[in-house]
């Protein structure tokens, strides 16, 4: 399971592929690249 990525703006916590944020809807970055930055890649 993948870890919830935290909005810039608000704080709030967002699944890894969304592209803006559940609350303000402030850009959250491309979802390819958040996915592939969650510490379950990392070896």
């Amino acid at each position: 399971m993948l870890s919830k990525i935290k909005c810039s703006t608000c704080g709030a916590e967002n699944e890894r592929n969304a592209s803006h944020c559940c609350v303000d809807r402030a850009s959250l970055g491309f979802p390819n690249v958040n996915i592939m930055s969650d510490p379950y890649f990392k070896p």
